[in-house]
């Protein structure tokens, strides 16, 4: 059962610590699996491994379902941790009522742009589904620059 449908907040607290406690291993894994040393660096400064997994991934040909929902897990892992790391921010389930990412994970509660939710899934799915060359610092870089202003599309 996916997060948000999962039906009390104890509930959907217990997927989340599921959830988070596979993302390090999981990130590590595949940051070694692209060939980046040192992998284990990642869970420290993702921001910094951003150009590597942009050349790496770059034109990476998706062959069907299965790879593309091993891709997605760990871009939704990198996107994550990326803007916890890099806004001092968090990641959690979203209990906003009434919020479009309600049951969410969510990375928010950033230190200067705190209002602002990013979804990690969300953006995975939008990088993923690219055409090959596919490019993630653009990608960043039109969330980055959507936190700065009044809140747009994949910026909640």
């Amino acid at each position: 059962m996916p997060l948000q449908q999962a039906a009390t907040p104890v509930e959907r607290q217990t997927r989340f610590d599921l959830f988070h406690a596979e993302l390090a291993p999981v990130l590590v894994d595949f940051i070694d699996v692209l060939g980046i040393e040192p992998p284990r660096e990642v869970l420290t400064q993702a921001v910094q491994y951003l150009p590597y997994v942009e050349r790496a991934l770059r034109d990476m040909a998706i062959a069907d379902a299965e790879d593309r929902s091993w891709l997605l897990a760990r871009m939704m892992y990198f996107i994550g941790e990326y803007f916890a790391q890099r806004y001092s921010g968090h990641w959690f389930v979203n209990e906003t009522p009434g919020s479009a990412l309600f049951g969410r994970c969510v990375v928010g509660k950033f230190r200067l742009h705190g209002a602002n939710m990013i979804d990690p899934l969300e953006l995975a799915s939008a990088y993923v589904d690219l055409p090959c060359p596919r490019n993630l610092a653009d990608l960043v870089n039109d969330v980055e620059q959507a936190m700065q202003g009044p809140a747009r599309p994949g910026l909640h």
